[in-house]
């Protein structure tokens, strides 16, 4: 499995959440870990690819975790909404 590298970006839009909201996005990582050393997708997990080596999944029906998968290293970018996710592919 690659390691996986929290970018400052991620942490500081994890920080802004709400506690209740932390966990949820908590608990649907662990759930995306698991898909990553097994490869088995969990149900709701909402898995798909942005564009290029950026993906995202499901926290909850607004709220996403995008990632970016290097050759080395799966990077965690953002946590965030629709538009904080649109925002972010249009400043890569």
């Amino acid at each position: 499995m690659k390691p996986v590298i929290f970018l400052p970006s991620f942490d500081r839009s994890f920080r802004k959440l709400p506690a209740a909201l932390q966990e949820k996005t908590t608990v649907a990582s662990g759930k995306f870990f698991d898909f990553l050393a097994s490869g088995q997708l969990s149900p709701g997990l909402g898995y798909k690819k942005l564009g290029g080596n950026k993906y995202e999944f499901r926290v909850d029906i607004r709220l996403r975790v995008v990632i970016r998968d290097d050759e080395d290293a799966v990077c965690f970018l953002i946590v965030g909404d629709h538009e904080d996710v649109r925002r972010l592919l249009r400043s890569y």
